[in-house]
């Protein structure tokens, strides 16, 4: 198993293990925020703005992926299971380093179980390309949208 990892890792080049411990990191400082200050105090730490757009357009492709594969990683490999918010708040942090902007987007619906109880989830976008929460999206309606 470690000489898997240990193989795997050698694999990478210095700036895909860069940006692993980038966002393992902010997965880690993130996942405590989440836990002990309200969402609207996140908003002004990572100074997120109100969105009326659906679309904002980007170029570099690239670097998106590989903050995309970054924060993946991260996930895979953390101690605790982040949830989408994490998750979006990592790559949201680590595309507004890289001076590339986006769509954060909270969303609410309802589970399909019979207890119909209400679900959160948070994605993000840049251009047209999701970037982290992708799954299932038509099972929730847009709350609110932030931009930075």
């Amino acid at each position: 198993m470690l000489k898997k990892l240990r193989q795997k890792w050698r694999k990478k080049t210095p700036e895909q293990r860069k940006m692993f411990f980038e966002a393992y990191l902010y997965t880690l400082y993130f996942e405590i925020l989440i836990k002990t200050l309200p969402f609207r105090k996140i908003v002004k730490i990572n100074n997120l703005k109100k969105s009326e757009t659906d679309l904002i357009p980007c170029e570099r492709y690239l670097d998106i992926a590989n903050v995309k594969s970054a924060v993946f990683r991260s996930v895979k490999y953390s101690f605790f299971k982040p949830l989408c918010l994490n998750q979006a708040l990592v790559a949201q942090r680590m595309l507004q380093k890289r001076k590339i902007s986006g769509l954060l987007f909270l969303g609410v619906g309802k589970e399909e179980k019979e207890s119909k109880k209400l679900i959160a989830h948070a994605w993000l976008k840049c251009d047209r390309k999701i970037i982290v929460g992708d799954h299932q999206l038509e099972k929730y309606a847009v709350v609110a949208k932030y931009t930075w």
